[in-house]
């Protein structure tokens, strides 16, 4: 049986958060720390030395010069919800090879890429970009710049230090020279009346510029989302192609959104 590439996320990353942290790893150390067989651990040292994400060596791997870590904010609040993971996951599961996709910055925008990153089935031959990244999130960049599949664009920009994202008339004017297939962005409020929002017009000016160049708009949130509004408003919900959440929204508001025209898909 085919493992899901789901599945497979969710083992790497407690096994690169532990190598991150020894810098170097046995077979026996994978299998008395997190309890996976050895045969399994083999074949993920194997697969994770292809992406570039460690080396391998006689008896285990080495950490490489990947940038593991992602600021603590979005880790730890990652680690902390499934939910986010599922999401996540969800939205990458519609990335094929010769996509050119972008993210704005947060949580979910954050885990995303990273289920990017781990997608086993989008490994090409050495020196192929299989995907493209665009991101104005200086963290997400980070997370992706060595994989060598991964062919990551990072717009200009002030950076702003809350939110790791560069803003202002340079990123936009950058995002507005390309042309992209996906567009996945988080927000800050989700209100099916007043449509999707986010704390700071700035980065409000970014998502709609990648969204202007986008064939398809999707909007990555969780359920708690849906009953608040933030400062400034992004776009309505018809504006979009594409909802994903999870099953924490009340039957109502899932329904006051599908009115709107929206695909909402809950997972």
């Amino acid at each position: 049986m085919v493992e899901s590439s789901t599945a497979k996320s969710q083992r790497w990353e407690p096994l690169l958060s532990l190598l991150s942290e020894r810098k170097r790893l046995s077979v026996q150390d994978v299998v008395d720390q997190l309890g996976i067989s050895p045969s399994t651990v083999r074949r993920d040292f194997s697969e994770l030395a292809s992406l570039q994400l460690a080396k391998r060596v006689h008896g285990g791997i080495v950490a490489t010069e990947v940038a593991y870590e992602i600021p603590s904010r979005y880790r730890k609040n990652c680690a902390d919800d499934s939910r986010i993971e599922r999401i996540a996951a969800a939205a990458m599961d519609l990335v094929g090879p010769g996509d050119c996709i972008a993210f704005n910055g947060g949580t979910t925008t954050t885990a995303a890429a990273r289920a990017l990153a781990l997608r086993a089935d989008l490994i090409g031959p050495p020196g192929d970009y299989v995907v493209t990244v665009v991101t104005n999130a200086v963290n997400i960049a980070t997370e992706l710049v060595l994989r060598p599949h991964i062919r990551t664009v990072m717009l200009g920009g002030v950076v702003r230090p809350k939110s790791f994202e560069t803003v202002g008339p340079l990123a936009m004017h950058m995002a507005a020279e390309l042309t992209l297939d996906y567009t996945f962005f988080g927000v800050m409020g989700a209100q099916p009346e007043f449509g999707l929002s986010c704390g700071e017009d700035s980065e409000m000016g970014v998502v709609k510029a990648l969204q202007e160049r986008s064939q398809h708009s999707v909007a990555i949130t969780t359920s708690e989302k849906f009953t608040r509004t933030s400062f400034t408003r992004i776009c309505g919900f018809e504006d979009i192609d594409l909802v994903i959440t999870d099953d924490g929204i009340d039957a109502d508001v899932a329904a006051r959104v599908r009115d709107t025209g929206v695909d909402l898909r809950i997972v």
